[in-house]
């Protein structure tokens, strides 16, 4: 198994494994509204910038760059990075509402 370890701020880690022995069982890829399926995000500075990069590597976007109509300043893209899997780019803040407990 290979495994790459990213530390982010605040405590944020993301680990990435590829199974070589044994072999991972490849599975046709799921769309990100299917049950089950998964994906990370990445945010992201200049969603525009990343994209262009991303594609520059070989990989294509699922959709183009979305902005959101509700929320100022927020955009967003999917890709399938390696073996398929599902990687969101987005930019900008999402504030959650503050809870009233």
């Amino acid at each position: 198994m290979n495994c790459l370890m990213l530390h982010g701020e605040g405590g944020v880690d993301l680990e990435i494994h590829q199974y070589i022995d044994p072999p991972a069982k490849p599975c046709p890829p799921m769309n990100h509204n299917d049950l089950g399926s998964m994906h990370f995000m990445l945010r992201v500075d200049d969603i525009e910038a990343v994209a262009e990069k991303v594609q520059a590597l070989g990989y294509e976007l699922m959709n183009p760059i979305v902005e959101s109509t509700n929320i100022p300043g927020f955009k967003f893209t999917y890709f399938r990075g390696p073996e398929g899997v599902m990687v969101e780019l987005h930019e900008g803040e999402v504030r959650m509402p503050k809870r009233e407990d």
